[in-house]
């Protein structure tokens, strides 16, 4: 026995019984401290106010019987006495709850054996109890939990698992829980599923289906449940409805590879699947064709009509386009009006022109975009052929990307192939990389600043730095006139570590202007962040500038997770080590696959300005960002919105739970001092 001290009732009224079971307590030096009740009177006061770990009641007391007292003492393990055996009184002892019933000698030999029923009366109480407990919190859980013999038969089911799969009791109770497999119980996939478990363990996802035969997915864990002397009693089985999750994985699987607009493959999945048919080209000698399409006079409509008619009729043109071409071709929309088509398997260049002239033909018939109101586009088309306008993805695009801008040059609505002669985008090129370089040694660059605001609080909780450029005699160019360039050249690496030394050094002397400290976000790119040492960069630039690393925020953009993934590991790994703070700008248009997503330590996602401009009134937008909202509350991950510009975009980003908020309906970009003048004035 354990050395544990215990309460104990006695509920006697033979005075020389009461004598005995105190003198055999000091004997057996038994570890009691016992109280006597006389009769049932007695006892009924005693327990008016009293708690006990068990109690001895003698049969026939001198004011009524155990029976009398029985009710009082229903949640203490009791033990009934008597003088006289009598087989009825017994059965109806232990009817009532007693834990044993013993019979008085002369000899009074049955207190020797007390001690040992009153410690198994108190253990088989105490686990009734804890059984009890186990039996409610099974019976409360929302997942459902199931429980079979060695056999797989069931023998027991909580609340949850009515409610789940739509069983009565009396129609599952004693079944074979290949019932809950469906008409699939007879694969022998599931079949092994369910023999595992004589293993150990088996967990994963797998379906269900529900009393109606509709199947459902959930996840399992299975484990065997064995007693003390690990005999195996049977199989306990937890079950979780994913049926929302799986959604919730498609749908933002779906915005991954898909436009959300037209539905038809986005820029990832289009290079792709243009990756992989390069790879079988290559591979087997074949020749493709890669046509990059923009709309003509798709601005004058959206300028005149608006920008839901510019919407719809981008989506009737994807429609055209799926309509005109075949079901081997890919059909990408790459951006605004921007459409790209991979034409795989084609025996001459020819065959790529009749296509072009198809889409045009197409594409010349009105669209009817409202009741009474039709408008007429056209196409400019470029084309590359594989393996002669190159032999990479990059080359092709751009190459067919020149190819249409000098279709448009020619006139319009019609197609061009590439030639090496096209030079009018490298010169463009060319003349800005040569001006950059030059802004690089002069210093023309300088930095904006836009405030990022708590969306509960309206107060600042961080800033984002934004590179502008002031050529002599030149307006402020914004990044989109000149970055893509940089990144191309590789000029974004000096122009990248500028930015990342300017932000840092601003960010420090404001704290040290006694502001109180809020985190600087600088845009990496693709090329910054794939270079050697960017983290050892960062580092030193930290290290120069004093800049707690806690007080820097690195947004990275989806299409950076899509290759080198052990670089991009080894990157994240050092940076988050060192308290640096990452983020996902542009969420959600571009590569998010979930798999990336909840292996990277990211610590905010923002959700692109495209989604939040029409929040308020377009369903589409308000679902995905309440998607991504969700998701990334899953992953403990904070969400900031960019570009909010009215009142009724915040309503619904608060009521939606977003974090964070950034736009001109709170400060637009604005330079240093500026932001010194709206920090003096107690925003924080």
């Amino acid at each position: 026995m354990e050395n544990i001290r215990y309460k104990i009732l006695l509920i006697e009224d033979d005075k020389v019984d009461q004598t005995a079971f105190k003198r055999h307590i000091e004997k057996e030096c038994l570890l009691y401290d016992h109280f006597v009740a006389g009769s049932v009177s007695e006892a009924k006061k005693i327990l008016s106010s009293e708690t006990f770990d068990a109690a001895i009641i003698d049969y026939k007391l001198g004011d009524g019987t155990a029976f009398d007292i029985i009710d009082l003492v229903v949640s203490t393990p009791f033990i009934i006495v008597t003088g006289a055996g009598d087989e009825e009184v017994a059965v109806k002892a232990m009817k009532a709850g007693a834990h044993d019933y013993l019979i008085k000698d002369n000899e009074r030999n049955y207190l020797k054996v007390l001690p040992v029923v009153i410690e198994k009366a108190i253990y088989n109480k105490k686990r009734e109890n804890q059984l009890k407990l186990l039996s409610m919190a099974v019976m409360s859980i929302n997942d459902s939990v199931y429980f079979t013999d060695m056999g797989n038969k069931i023998l027991f089911v909580n609340n949850a698992f009515y409610k789940t799969y739509g069983y009565n009791e009396e129609d599952i109770i004693g079944k074979h829980c290949g019932v809950l497999w469906g008409k699939d119980s007879s694969n022998e996939d599931l079949r092994s599923k369910l023999s595992e478990t004589t293993k150990g363990v088996w967990c994963g996802e797998i379906y269900h289906t529900h009393k109606d035969e509709s199947k459902f997915p959930i996840y399992i864990s299975r484990s065997i449940v064995k007693d003390e002397t690990e005999i195996e009693l049977g199989i306990v089985s937890i079950v979780r409805d994913i049926t929302e999750k799986r959604a919730r994985e498609q749908r933002l699987e779906y915005m991954a590879h898909f436009d959300d607009l037209t539905g038809l493959p986005n820029r990832v999945l289009f290079y792709d699947r243009l990756n992989k048919l390069l790879s079988r080209a290559k591979r087997d000698n074949l020749l493709f064709a890669l046509l990059v399409l923009d709309l003509d006079r798709f601005k004058d409509v959206n300028d005149t009509l608006g920008h839901n008619v510019g919407d719809l009729l981008l989506r009737m043109t994807a429609k055209r386009l799926i309509n005109c071409l075949r079901e081997a071709d890919t059909v990408a929309r790459l951006g605004g009006d921007e459409f790209a088509i991979i034409l795989a398997g084609i025996n001459e260049p020819q065959n790529a022109a009749s296509s072009a002239q198809r889409i045009i033909t197409c594409l010349e018939n009105p669209f009817r975009v409202k009741k009474n109101n039709e408008c007429t586009i056209g196409a400019s088309i470029g084309i590359t052929i594989y393996p002669f306008d190159g032999n990479n993805a990059d080359i092709l695009v751009k190459n067919a990307d020149i190819a249409m801008y000098q279709a448009k040059r020619d006139g319009k609505n019609r197609y061009e192939f590439y030639n090496p002669d096209m030079n009018a985008a490298s010169f463009r090129h060319f003349t800005i990389e040569n001006k950059l370089r030059e802004a690089i040694k002069r210093e023309e660059f300088i930095l904006y600043y836009q405030p990022q605001i708590d969306i509960n609080t309206e107060k600042i909780v961080g800033i984002e730095a934004l590179i502008r450029w002031q050529a002599p005699g030149q307006d402020l160019a914004l990044p989109g006139k000149f970055m893509s360039i940089a990144e191309e050249t590789g000029l974004i690496i000096t122009i990248g570590e500028w930015i990342l030394l300017k932000a840092c050094s601003q960010n420090k002397a404001w704290q040290n202007t006694g502001f109180s400290p809020i985190p600087v976000a600088v845009n990496v790119s693709a090329r910054q962040f794939k270079q050697q040492g960017i983290a050892e960069i960062v580092a030193q630039v930290l290290n120069e500038t004093g800049l707690d690393p806690r007080f820097l925020e690195i947004e990275l953009t989806e299409r950076i997770l899509m290759h080198d993934e052990e670089l991009i590991m080894a990157n994240l790994g050092v940076f988050t080590a060192k308290g640096v703070r990452l983020s996902i700008d542009d969420f959600g248009t571009g590569y998010s696959s979930m798999r990336y997503l909840k292996r990277l330590p990211i610590y905010k996602l923002k959700i692109d300005k495209s989604f939040v401009d029409d929040i308020a009134t377009n369903p589409g937008d308000r679902a995905i960002s309440e998607a991504i909202v969700t998701m990334a509350h899953s992953l403990q991950l904070k969400v900031i919105a960019e570009g909010v510009e009215t009142k009724e975009q915040l309503k619904v980003l608060r009521s939606l739970g977003c974090d964070e908020a950034q736009g001109f309906l709170f400060y637009k970009p604005l330079p240093a001092d500026k932001i010194t003048d709206i920090l003096s004035k107690g925003k924080l």
